[in-house]
C-alpha cells in the first residue's frame, strides 16, 4: 500500500515523474542555470565598478570577484529546492553534473559578456594577437572557478543535501 504525502500538491506533481530520467535532467539543467545566474549577476557586478571599466577587464590577483553572503545563502536556498525534487541518487549525479556545468555555462556567459559586450575583441592588443581569445576564456574561467570552488559548492551540496532530507521527512514523490 502506498502512503500519501503530508502535502495535498505532491499529488498533482507526481504525474510529472512518469518519465523519471527526463524530470531528472530538466531538474540539473533548471538547477545549473539558477545557479550560473547567480554566479555570472556577482561576476557582472564585480566589472561594472568604474575602476575596472576604465582597465577593460583586468584585476590583480587578489582582487578578483567573489560571492557574497545573501549570493551564498540564495545558492544554498535553490540548492535546497532542487534538492527536495530528486532521489539520493540523482542528488549525487546531479550535483557534480550541475557543478560542471555551472563552470562551463559561467565561463561562457563571462567570456561572451568580455568578448562582445564590452568590446574586449576591439582592442587593439587582441584584435592584432591570433587566438587571442582564448585568453580571455582562460581568464573567465580562472575567475569562475575561484567564485565556484571550494566555498560555493559546499553551500550548495549542504543545502542540496537538506532538502533531500526534507523531501525523505516529507515523503515527496512516494
Amino acid at each position: 500500500m502506498k502512503m500519501r504525502s503530508k502535502l495535498p500538491m505532491v499529488e498533482k506533481v507526481s504525474h510529472w515523474r512518469e518519465n523519471e530520467l527526463l524530470f531528472k535532467i530538466l531538474v540539473i539543467l533548471g538547477w545549473t542555470l539558477s545557479l550560473t545566474s547567480v554566479v555570472f549577476l556577482n561576476w557582472k557586478i564585480f566589472y561594472d565598478a568604474p575602476k575596472y571599466q576604465a582597465l577593460m577587464w583586468f584585476h590583480s590577483p587578489g582582487e578578483g570577484p567573489s560571492l557574497r553572503g545573501y549570493s551564498l545563502l540564495l545558492m544554498s536556498s535553490i540548492s535546497l529546492v532542487f534538492g527536495a525534487l530528486v532521489d539520493i541518487r540523482g542528488l549525487t549525479w546531479g550535483f557534480l553534473i550541475s557543478q560542471i556545468l555551472l563552470l562551463i555555462t559561467g565561463s561562457l556567459c563571462a567570456f561572451c559578456y568580455n568578448w562582445f559586450i564590452r568590446g574586449v575583441c576591439e582592442d587593439p592588443l587582441f584584435a592584432s594577437t591570433p587566438y587571442a581569445w582564448e585568453f580571455v576564456f582562460f581568464l573567465a574561467l580562472a575567475d569562475i572557478f575561484r567564485m565556484i570552488f571550494p566555498i560555493a559548492a559546499v553551500y550548495c551540496l549542504i543545502g542540496a543535501l537538506f532538502g533531500n532530507l526534507l523531501r525523505n521527512w516529507l515523503k515527496i514523490g512516494e
